[in-house]
């Protein structure tokens, strides 16, 4: 929803890195898996967080993970619910909707926005 990533943002106590993706998206795959191998052997250990922008997963839905793998080692894989260009608005005025879309974000509120993959220099950051 539109005020979620705002709240849910600023009381981030570990590092978080948010790849919003899309299931149609041929490049966001590579980008998900990336960050979060990059993830792991960072030392602060963020979490990485991958947000579908087209559809929600189902718990249940074998057909789904078996599409998207990539997702399973994300520490949550999350949807949007609501209207969609709200959201993306709320959480970077600038993204018309791209993909992959990611989101560094520091404790205490600080981000990082990125089209397609961050630089290793931002993530060591």
């Amino acid at each position: 929803e539109v005020g979620t990533f705002s709240q849910w943002r600023s009381s981030r106590k570990r590092p978080t890195w948010v790849v919003f993706t899309a299931t149609w998206c041929a490049t966001c795959p590579a980008v998900v898996s990336d960050l979060i191998r990059a993830a792991r052997q960072h030392p602060q250990q963020p979490v990485v967080w991958a947000v579908l922008t087209d559809v929600a997963p189902g718990e249940e839905d074998a057909r789904f993970w078996s599409r998207h793998a990539h997702l399973r080692g994300a520490d949550r894989v999350l949807g949007f619910e609501g209207i969609p260009q709200a959201i993306r608005y709320a959480v970077d005025p600038g993204w018309r909707g791209t993909v992959p879309h990611v989101a560094l974000l520091e404790p205490g509120g600080r981000m990082a926005l990125f089209s397609g993959q961050p630089p290793a220099s931002a993530l060591q950051r």
